[in-house]
């Protein structure tokens, strides 16, 4: 009985070998570092140095001058809709404050804001519904409050659901 043996090419041998190579590179960590090591910051930096410029230690784990502002909630990468949801009455406030603080507008009472049906998901979902101009020069105040509105809607949505 002949049997027939099958001698792979050099090639073949050499596919063979950096597919094992692959799955062992795969799962080991590379040079004793994983990644999760690698890209993470220190986490305690309580070592101080001298500046060049200066006697003082400059210290590395000192909270910075400026007060920075909170970083705002994480994208939901599958959303395109980058406004920051707020209430209507957040709204109504600082729509309120901004139109205040232009020159001539001190006397403006407020405005009223009624949430809407949006046409499509990135439209805006809210409106002005009413505006309350005590004794302010309604002029001026509209002419305020228009781009005010406009950058706001732009900006923020109300939340979805009841109110």
């Amino acid at each position: 009985m002949s049997t027939w043996i099958l001698i792979p090419g050099a090639g073949v041998w050499l596919a063979l070998l950096l597919l094992i190579l692959h799955r062992y590179l795969r799962k080991a960590p590379t040079l004793g570092f994983s990644r999760a090591t690698v890209s993470k910051p220190a986490a305690n930096l309580k070592t101080t140095r001298t500046s060049s410029s200066s006697s003082e230690p400059l210290r590395l784990d000192a909270q910075p001058l400026i007060d920075q502002t909170p970083a705002a909630a994480p994208k939901r990468w599958w959303s395109k809709d980058s406004r920051i949801s707020r209430t209507a009455e957040e709204l109504e406030l600082a729509i309120t404050e901004a139109v205040k603080a232009a020159p001539g507008c001190e006397d403006f009472v407020g405005v009223i804001i009624q949430g809407i049906t949006p046409k499509s998901r990135l439209d805006v979902n809210w409106e002005l519904r009413g505006t309350k101009f005590g004794h302010a020069d309604r002029k001026i105040a509209r002419e305020a409050l228009t781009p005010i509105v406009e950058r706001m809607q732009r900006e923020f949505r109300l939340p979805d659901g009841p109110t």
